[in-house]
Parts: C-alpha cells; sequence; structure tokens
C-alpha cells in the first residue's frame, strides 16, 4: 500500500463489516495470498463485493468478497507517530506521490518516442543525404 503504508511499519485495524467500509477507507482482508490491506475504490452495496487497489502506481483493483473483510486500517504508525490514513495529510502526500511517479512513466514514455523518431529520421533520411552530397560532389579526374 505504497506510499500510504510502508514496510515495516505497524497498522491499527478496527473490527468492521464490509457493509460500513466506504470509497476511500483502507480495507484489511484476507485472500488466498494473505492478508491485504487495499484501499476501497468501489462498493456495491450490503453484502455486495467490494472493489480494492493498493495506492501505489499501477496497482491492479480486485474485487473483494464482504466475508473476506476482517477489518478497517484506521492508523498506521510511523516514526513513533501515530497517523490517520483518511487526514488531509496522508491523502495530500499521497497524490503528489502518485503525480510525480505518472510524470516520471511520461517522460520515460516521451524520451523513447523521441529516440524511436530521431533513429527513423536518421534511417530514412541518411541515404537520401549521402544520394544528395554524391550528387553535389563533383567527379573526379
Amino acid at each position: 500500500m505504497f506510499p500510504t503504508i510502508r514496510n515495516g511499519e505497524t497498522i491499527t485495524v478496527e473490527p468492521a463489516p464490509a457493509a460500513t467500509l466506504a470509497v476511500g477507507d483502507i480495507a484489511f482482508y484476507r485472500t488466498e495470498r494473505g492478508v491485504t490491506a487495499h484501499r476501497v475504490v468501489a462498493t456495491g452495496g450490503v453484502g455486495k463485493t467490494l472493489l480494492a487497489r493498493g495506492d501505489a502506481p499501477g496497482s491492479e483493483t480486485e474485487a473483494v468478497e464482504p466475508d473476506w473483510i476482517l477489518g478497517k486500517v484506521v492508523a498506521i504508525e510511523r516514526g513513533g507517530r501515530s497517523i490517520d490514513p483518511a487526514g488531509r495529510t496522508t491523502k495530500m502526500t499521497n497524490f503528489m506521490l502518485q503525480c510525480a511517479s505518472r510524470a516520471r512513466r511520461r517522460a520515460v514514455v516521451m524520451t523513447s518516442y523521441l529516440l524511436a523518431s530521431l533513429a527513423l529520421f536518421v534511417v530514412l533520411c541518411a541515404p537520401a543525404q549521402g544520394a544528395v552530397d554524391m550528387l553535389q560532389t563533383p567527379p573526379r579526374a
């Protein structure tokens, strides 16, 4: 759940049925791969499946059955302080980190496009430029 929950941090979980979770809450639930804490991104109503996704860029959305829910993350211990995962500061920090990550990915993609365009330009124009140079060079006697 980086950047909200970092490796080695302690989380406090309150028991909460699936019906009480809202979009934006961090659900703590059991899956085949173990226990997971992910942010609720959609609710289907009472007794319905939730959709949850980690905060890390590129995280996949997954369906969470109501009976898998163990509770809701209500606090994160970081550096001896208790942090509210639903607090304004936490949300703003996560938003800025996600924006920076997206900008970094876009920069890599744009660099790749520019390099590919340059390579294509060189491949297409270099032979033509060589032919032009041959035409402009006077023949040797």
